[in-house]
């Protein structure tokens, strides 16, 4: 979905009841919180439709099925590549979300069983039924190999991105903070990002939204 910055104030205790209103053992698959100079855009679970006011803002008519992909021999752009190249070639698209150490591809309900179909032919698929999956690339087994860590993201120089993880376990402290970041800052041009999966929460955060932060409580990625 897609929310106008000015309409923000209107969805905050919808946001807030996403982000921390639920069990941690049933914490949720996919949450996406994202905001541009221009606009915020919301990937979320249907369930929690019903909290937003649905005639202030823009609803994506396709309906997704979140795959979880994670390979410790590709770089997060070559696991993208070898997602999409079986999907275009099959005639779907794809929504895609990274977070630290991993990538959630957002597959159309519709095309679940072809795209199914379709990825078996590059990654070993697992699924739940046809509810959500995880693919492994299939490698050879090898002991050692590099995981993927950033630090500073550049754009702004005087203010640049961080990228920090945040386990599911501590979300609870953080949450003052995280929600004075999405809607208290006074920054009308920043990017900020919070994405939560199944494994992690990754947040793409702006340094002086950082600053105000408690080193304890949230801190960059160590290059």
């Amino acid at each position: 979905m897609q929310i106008n910055k000015e309409d923000l104030k209107h969805h905050a205790h919808a946001i807030i009841q996403c982000l921390l209103f639920n069990d941690l053992e049933e914490r949720n698959t996919v949450f996406s919180y994202t905001e541009s100079p221009t606009e915020i855009s919301i990937v979320l679970e249907n369930k929690y439709l019903e909290l937003f006011n649905l005639e202030l803002v823009s609803l994506c008519e396709t309906t997704f099925r979140p795959t979880l992909v994670t390979s410790a021999f590709l770089s997060a752009t070559n696991v993208v590549h070898a997602v999409s190249t079986p999907l275009t070639e099959a005639g779907i698209s794809i929504f895609n979300i990274s977070t630290y150490s991993s990538d959630m591809v957002l597959i159309p309900e519709n095309n679940i069983s072809k795209a199914i179909k379709s990825l078996e032919s590059v990654f070993t698929v697992y699924t739940d039924g046809l509810t959500e999956g995880l693919l492994e690339e299939e490698q050879p087994d090898i002991k050692k190999f590099q995981t993927r860590t950033f630090d500073v993201i550049a754009v702004d120089k005087n203010n640049p991105l961080y990228l920090c993880y945040l386990s599911k376990e501590d979300v609870f402290n953080a949450a003052a903070y995280i929600i004075q970041s999405i809607l208290y800052s006074t920054d009308e041009k920043r990017f900020f990002s919070y994405t939560e999966n199944e494994q992690e929460i990754s947040i793409i955060i702006p340094k002086l939204d950082l600053d105000n932060i408690p080193p304890h409580i949230l801190q960059p990625m160590d290059e």
